[in-house]
C-alpha cells in the first residue's frame, strides 16, 4: 500500500519535504535524540503501565492489513489498557509520515526504513523502536509459462516493472548484483500500482507486494504461486527492511516509558491476530476506508502480513516487532548502494532497543 503513496506523491516530493525537517533549536534533532538515547535506560529497566499519556500515531497510508497489529490493538483497547490515549492519524498520498514525526507533529509513526533514515540524515528527530516486517514484502514474479525466472540471472534481457521513478529498487539492484548484472541488462518500464499492466503483458517481470497484489491477481483469475515464477529478494541477500515503528525523539525523552507501553499494546495486537486470524480480518475491515478494499483483499492482506511480521527471511519464527540491529544495518547498506538513502546516520542513536527489551523482558 505504501507504494501508492510513492506513486502519487513522487519520490522527489518526499525528498524535498524531508529535507526541510531539520532543526537548529536547542530542542532540535541532536539534543532530543541524545536525550532519548539516555532515556532508553529507564525504559529498559521497567515496562510498567503508563499513566494516561496522550499520543498521536501516524500511519504511512490508509488503515489496511499492513497495520494489522496496531488496528487490532485499537479494536481491543490495548492502548488504553497500557495507559496510553492514542489518536490514530491515517496516511495517504498527501501525508508525509517522516516529516510529520520529525517535526514533532505526531509522536509515533509507521513508515519504511528508507523514509525514516532519510529524515534522520536531514536532522529529523526520529528513533526506531520496532520493526513491523521481519522480511521484505516484495516478490518479483513472471507468468511461468511465458517467462522463466529460476534465478536472478534470468532477469537479463527482461522488461521489469517499476511503480515509481528514480533509482532501481534496492531489492532489484541487490539481485542484479548477485547475478553479476547491471541496470543496462534489463529494461525498466513505469507501470501503475495495480496489476493491469502486468496482466496485459506490458512488462515481463512485476514487483508484487504480497499483502496487496496477490488478491488483485486472484481477482483476475490467476493463482499465486501456481501460475508464476518468483524471485524472492530475501533469498538473495537483498531483502531490505520495510515498515517499522518510530517515535519522535523529543517525545521519547519527555515520556521514556511511553515507547514500551506503545510496543506492548501493538505486540498484544499481533499476538491476538496470530491466534485468531478471523478477528484480525474483522478489525482491519472495521478501520479500513469503506469501499477501498474488497473482503478478499483484506483477508489475503492479513494472511500475508501475519507471515511477514512473524517469520524471518530464513523461515525462522520471529517475535512480532522484534528489532534486529544487524538486519537494519545491512538494510541501510543496501539502501545506500542503491542510492535510495543519502547521508550518514549514527545507528546507535537512530535505533533504541531499550523499549523492546523492556517489553520482551516482562
Amino acid at each position: 500500500m505504501r507504494s501508492i503513496h510513492w506513486l502519487l506523491a513522487g519520490a522527489a516530493a518526499l525528498a524535498v519535504a524531508v529535507g526541510g525537517c531539520g532543526s537548529s533549536d536547542d530542542d532540535g534533532g541532536g539534543s532530543a535524540t541524545a536525550a532519548a538515547t539516555s532515556a532508553s535506560t529507564t525504559a529498559t529497566a521497567t515496562a510498567e503501565r503508563c499513566e494516561n499519556v496522550k499520543a498521536t500515531y501516524q500511519l504511512s497510508f490508509f488503515p489496511n492489513a499492513q497495520y494489522v497489529g496496531a488496528l487490532v490493538a485499537f479494536d481491543r483497547d490495548y492502548f488504553a489498557e497500557e495507559g496510553l490515549d492514542v489518536e490514530m492519524k491515517p496516511g495517504g498520498p498527501t501525508v508525509n509520515p517522516a516529516l510529520q514525526l520529525a517535526q514533532g507533529n505526531v509522536d509515533f509513526a509507521s513508515m519504511p526504513l528508507s523514509d525514516a533514515y532519510n529524515a534522520a540524515a536531514n536532522g529529523g528527530r526520529i528513533v526506531q523502536i520496532g520493526q513491523a516486517t521481519q522480511q521484505n514484502p516484495l516478490r518479483y514474479i513472471s507468468f511461468k509459462d511465458e517467462v522463466r525466472l529460476e534465478s536472478p540471472a534470468d532477469l537479463k534481457g527482461k522488461s521489469v516493472g517499476a511503480q515509481q521513478a528514480g533509482n532501481l529498487s534496492p531489492e532489484l539492484k541487490g539481485m542484479l548484483d548477485e547475478a553479476g548484472l547491471s541496470d543496462s541488462d534489463i529494461t525498466i518500464r513505469q507501470i501503475s500500482f495495480n496489476v493491469d499492466d502486468f496482466v496485459a503483458r506490458r512488462v515481463e517481470v512485476f514487483p508484487a507486494r504480497v499483502y496487496a497484489h496477490f488478491s488483485m491477481l486472484e481477482a483476475k483469475g490467476f493463482r499465486y504461486p501456481d501460475d508464476f515464477d518468483t524471485l524472492d529478494p530475501n533469498e538473495y541477500g537483498a531483502g531490505v527492511a520495510d515498515e517499522g515503528e518510530y517515535v519522535n525523539a523529543g517525545f521519547h525523552a519527555e515520556h521514556p516509558e511511553a515507547a514500551a507501553c506503545f510496543l506492548r499494546a501493538v505486540k498484544r495486537g499481533w499476538a491476538t491476530a496470530l491466534a485468531d486470524e478471523a478477528a484480525a480480518v474483522a478489525a482491519v475491515t472495521r478501520y479500513s476506508p469503506r469501499g477501498a478494499f474488497t473482503a478478499r483483499d483484506i483477508e489475503v492482506g492479513v494472511r500475508e502480513m501475519l507471515k511477514l511480521g512473524s517469520t524471518t527471511a530464513d523461515g525462522e519464527r520471529a517475535e512480532p516487532l522484534h528489532l534486529d540491529v544487524d538486519y537494519i544495518t545491512e538494510s541501510v547498506r543496501l539502501l545506500h548502494d542503491a542510492g535510495v538513502v543519502k547521508g550518514d546516520v549514527d545507528l546507535d542513536t537512530f535505533i533504541d532497543v531499550g523499549p523492546q527489551e523492556a517489553v520482551e523482558g516482562n
